[in-house]
């Protein structure tokens, strides 16, 4: 083999192993598209209407708290406003949240734990009046 096959097979091996690192870690995450509930929780509901396309992440949520006393449901109230959008690194989602009733965005996780399974987590108190939980474990509908 002479230097130049050498060195196109070096190549065609390195853009092989670099195709394969990030296969692996930017996956098409499917698994979180569709509708998801939260489970055991009898004074509210929290439901996340998810689309996954690549490592980008959008959606809606639907909160009925307080007795239904205060609602925030976009699609309801006739609106298709996405409330929350991120970046999917492997089974987790980092992403801005807001509610239908405010332009304010504060920041949790969603984890993806299995097929059928989604965390919630509010990283930081976003400092508004809103009624998504701090932590909700929601499953699929």
């Amino acid at each position: 083999m002479d230097k130049r096959n050498k060195a196109h097979l070096l190549v065609v091996t390195l853009l092989s192993a670099i195709s394969l690192v990030f296969s692996a870690i930017m996956p098409v995450n499917s698994g979180f598209n569709g509708e998801w509930k939260m489970e055991g929780n009898s004074s509210g509901t929290f439901i996340l209407s998810l689309s996954a396309n690549g490592n980008q992440i959008e959606g809606q949520q639907c909160i009925i708290a307080m007795e239904g006393k205060k609602i925030d449901c976009p699609l309801d109230m006739g609106i298709d406003l996405k409330t929350i959008k991120g970046t999917i690194l492997g089974s987790t989602a980092s992403v801005t949240f807001k509610s239908a009733w405010s332009d304010k965005l504060s920041l949790a996780t969603i984890e993806l734990v299995d097929s059928k399974t989604l965390k919630w987590s509010i990283n930081k108190d976003p400092g508004w009046e809103h009624y998504f939980p701090k932590n909700a474990t929601l499953k699929r509908q």
